[in-house]
């Protein structure tokens, strides 16, 4: 296994949420348990550019990652 660090903006992932499928396989059995004061938060967060946890992909093909860690954070952002 080869890990590569990239540094992207919240925009790349906000733009090509077709490139990030999600695998029910690394996630949690519940879908969106975040609630509406965790997803501000995140939000508020994210105006505010502080850092953020690190998201985890595999990649699948050129343009395909599934997530493995980082799923209720990005549907936060695609829901926002």
């Amino acid at each position: 296994m080869k890990i590569i660090e990239y540094d992207k903006r919240v925009s790349h992932f906000r733009t090509r949420k077709d490139q990030y499928p999600i695998n029910r396989e690394y996630q949690r059995e519940q879908k969106g348990i975040w609630s509406l004061e965790d997803k501000q938060y995140l939000i508020d967060s994210i105006l505010k550019k502080l850092a953020l946890p690190k998201f985890y992909f595999r990649k699948l093909d050129d343009k395909k990652y599934e997530i493995v860690d980082g799923q209720q954070r990005l549907e936060t952002i695609w829901e926002f």
